[in-house]
């Protein structure tokens, strides 16, 4: 690892730890949209995989702290392998494999780790995974365009592709207007949410409290009546006060037993008289009770504590009224009320999904409820509490699999809470507990909506770039392969077909570059004339030469045929130049040019080789007999004077054939021997043909050991003088 890559990691990391920590939340804080990931696509771009792979990590145990969500966590670094993946194996930019990946392994492994570790519903894990899809979707779109911005101003040796401007610029476009929405209306929901809850618990709340209260009232009512009868009739007056107590017990059928007692709280009545184990109850005293001695000293009435009747098994509280006359205890009432109407009244007002009414006695134990698993006399077990910053209460009870759940495990058994005190009389408590999973529902349907079509338009966006890229990005593509290859296009045809587009920019674009080849062709015309072709006689020169022998060959071996090489000197052409000037010369050999041309084939080559000397190439030779008959047509063409600014110039050539694969096996070797037969050829009188040989290449061997050996010989000194007699 550099110095400087480990510093702009360093740089990256500090940056995107920052950004995590700050979300955008979808529902009560446990949906957010981070977009700290986007760094780490943008540090797979500009720093490698390893770098990305390692702050993945890091960001993944950020997002484990902050937010307490594993499965959240575990994606960011399996995202990341997937999508450079699929970038690789695809060959498509980082949004397209993100995209790929989100669709087609990302959205149904988290909604199955959900369902089937998190034992979430479908409905309600759909939605985290739509989130993390298209958080995922953005992370990569922002990555894309730092690492465009990031090029344009601080890396412009690094290129970008059309295609990727053109696909970021639409997924921008498309889908943050879109994420946007999604957010704002998840706001608003939730707002909306917690009004209606708000609202709605408060009207049940008073309902409840009302109902229960008035029917306490009816039957503390019942009680009253009751104590009065002993304040009219007395004490003494048994049997019309046993009447009355009769008569009032029946008439409610909620009452256990009534009866009235003396001021020494023995009963002076009791309805029904005598109990299920055929105790006759009439003068039995309860001095002993709780309430008595309240009653007694406060002539006030009292509700009693909660307690199972013997012989009811069923809540039951007790209802005591003093009688009182003139300032005197007379003695008091009492009616037993059970408690088991109190849940029809509860279901009657729990008739919306979710609400859940729990009566409470003094101490805290449950009188009745409507919530499942919750029994009469249970303690009630209270979650955590949290107050929101509108006055909703959340109660939130804690799960083991709650860090599975995408951050809404703590959530699948939360309810708003509500608490009120039922009266001071009775001293009971009202608990109103709204589930918070149907509200939940509601908005993760419509942000699944929101997400999928977040993701549709992503793929319509992605259509787009394609079509608007064939539109304008493909031309320019073509143009730069074929501008790229310019050299070779022109070499093989001088006519440059370009990319043709109605778009006007890259319409001129392409004329202005059609004008720029056309030129360039103009020129490499010339330079090819100026490095392969003599300029005076239009005939190719030597390197040209060489390379046309070199190809004589090469298809000489495959069809196991000959090369001729024939090298041409023109007899006393220098006494032209010397008498006649060099540019008559000049304008002869022009002359010579056009003659000996019209004697070779297409396939043949007749080249320049220097001043008065030419060569002719012919490939393709299956006998020496038609060598000797163009060597013979050579020689006519001399037959015929040349003109000389009027005047008439004979002239005569030699010629040295030597041939392929008997004389030579390259070029050189072949134009040095075809050298070698045409001196043998002006040797044997000029204005004639040899043929090279084995005995002419010893021979100018020997010349040249000779002449060699005098040029050192001299050198060396090594020459004496003898003389001989005469």
């Amino acid at each position: 690892m550099s110095g400087g890559n480990v510093l702009r990691f360093t740089a990256l990391l500090v940056t995107a730890l920052l950004v995590n920590a700050f979300s955008i939340p979808l529902f009560f804080d446990r949906l957010n949209i981070l977009f700290g990931n986007a760094f780490i696509y943008f540090c797979l771009e500009i720093l490698g995989f390893r770098y990305a792979l390692f702050m993945s990590l890091i960001l993944a145990v950020e997002r484990q702290i902050l937010y307490e969500n594993f499965l959240s966590s575990m994606f960011i670094p399996l995202e990341l392998v997937f999508t450079a993946t699929l970038r690789r194996v695809l060959g498509q930019n980082l949004i397209v494999s993100g995209w790929v990946f989100w669709a087609f392994v990302g959205v149904p492994l988290y909604v199955a780790s959900l369902v089937g570790i998190g034992n979430l519903e479908f409905s309600i894990a759909i939605a985290p995974a739509l989130k993390e899809a298209v958080n995922g979707l953005i992370s990569v779109t922002l990555g894309s365009l730092m690492v465009i911005i990031y090029t344009r101003f601080f890396d412009t040796n690094r290129s970008v592709s059309l295609l990727q401007l053109v696909f970021v610029f639409f997924v921008g476009i498309s889908i943050t207007p879109m994420f946007l929405r999604s957010v704002y209306q998840a706001s608003v929901e939730e707002s909306f949410i917690r009004r209606e809850i708000k609202r709605d618990m408060d009207i049940v709340m008073g309902n409840v409290k009302e109902s229960v209260n008035y029917w306490l009232r009816v039957h503390l009512n019942a009680v009253r009546e009751l104590a009065n009868r002993l304040v009219v009739w007395g004490t003494d007056n048994k049997g019309r006060l046993q009447k009355d107590t009769e008569a009032i017990r029946r008439s409610f059928e909620e009452f256990h037993a009534c009866y009235i007692a003396d001021p020494q709280a023995t009963t002076i009545t009791f309805y029904p008289e005598v109990n299920p184990k055929g105790k006759y109850m009439v003068g039995v005293n309860f001095s002993y009770r709780p309430y008595y001695k309240k009653v007694k000293e406060t002539h006030k009435y009292t509700f009693t504590e909660v307690f199972v009747a013997k012989f009811a098994l069923k809540p039951v509280v007790g209802i005591a009224v003093p009688a009182v006359r003139e300032g005197k205890f007379l003695g008091y009432a009492y009616c037993g009320l059970r408690l088991d109407r109190l849940k029809n009244i509860v279901e009657e007002f729990s008739l919306k999904e979710g609400f859940y009414i729990t009566l409470l006695d003094r101490k805290g134990k449950v009188i009745t409820s409507n919530r499942e698993g919750v029994e009469p006399f249970s303690d009630f077990k209270v979650g955590n509490l949290k107050v929101l910053e509108d006055g909703l209460v959340l109660e939130i009870n804690e799960r083991e699999s709650k860090s599975l759940r995408a951050g809404l495990g703590d959530l699948m058994d939360a309810f708003f809470y509500k608490e009120d005190v039922l009266s001071k009389d009775t001293g009971w408590k009202v608990v109103m507990e709204v589930s918070i999973q149907p509200y939940m529902s509601s908005l993760f349907n419509k942000l699944s909506v929101n997400f999928v079509s977040i993701y549709i338009f992503s793929l319509l966006s992605f259509a787009l770039s394609r079509m608007f890229t064939h539109m304008s990005a493909s031309p320019v593509r073509k143009l730069s392969e074929t501008i790229s290859t310019l050299e070779k296009t022109l070499e093989q045809n001088p006519k440059i077909n370009l990319p043709r587009t109605n778009i006007e920019e890259l319409r001129r674009l392409t004329e202005a570059f059609e004008d720029m080849a056309e030129k360039i062709y103009e020129y490499t015309e010339e330079l090819r004339k100026i490095a392969y072709y003599d300029p005076l006689t239009g005939l190719p020169n030597r390197a040209l030469l060489k390379d046309r022998i070199e190809r004589a060959i090469s298809f000489a071996k495959r069809n196991k045929t000959k090369v001729a090489v024939l090298f041409i000197d023109l007899d006393y052409f220098k006494t032209v130049n010397d008498s006649l000037g060099h540019e008559v010369g000049d304008r002869i050999l022009v002359q010579v040019a056009n003659r000996l041309m019209g004697i070779f084939r297409d396939t043949d080559t007749i080249a320049r080789f220097g001043g008065d000397e030419f060569v002719a190439v012919i490939p393709d030779v299956r006998d020496a007999k038609d060598v000797i008959q163009i060597a013979q047509r050579i020689l006519e063409v001399f037959n015929t004077p040349f003109d000389a600014d009027g005047d008439d110039v004979y002239l005569s050539a030699s010629i040295g054939i030597a041939l392929y694969p008997e004389n030579g096996s390259d070029a050189t070797e072949l134009i040095k021997n075809a050298d070698m037969a045409m001196y043998k050829a002006k040797e044997e009188g000029k204005n004639n043909f040899a043929f090279f040989s084995e005995e002419l290449n010893r021979k100018i061997s020997e010349v040249l050991s000779i002449k060699s050996k005098l040029h050192r010989a001299i050198k060396k000194r090594e020459f004496l003088l003898q003389y001989q007699p005469i």
